[in-house]
């Protein structure tokens, strides 16, 4: 027999599945971020929160980031060089 979770989730049951099926690591907006295991602790989700992954500074955000080991800026995990100080990486 399966569980009403299972038959009739809630909707932070259906994102959490979806956000954990897809890879992502949370949801984030403009204003806030909140990761997949905790999910809206502002209690609601508006229609502004989108799919994110989890940023160095352990904010979710639109896409995996790295920090420059020389100037410490946030970039684009696939970014061949630093945008703020130019700085080349394996």
């Amino acid at each position: 027999m399966q569980s009403d979770k299972t038959i009739n989730p809630t909707v932070l049951e259906m994102v959490e599945t979806y956000l954990k099926e897809h890879g992502y690591d949370g949801l984030y907006d403009d204003d806030c971020g909140c990761r997949v295991h905790y999910l809206a602790p502002c209690s609601h989700i508006n229609e502004n929160c989108r799919a994110g992954y989890l940023q160095t500074d352990g904010m979710v955000g639109p896409e995996y980031t790295i920090r420059c080991p020389q100037c410490n800026a946030i970039c684009p995990k696939d970014a061949a060089e630093c945008l703020e100080c130019g700085a080349v990486w394996d």
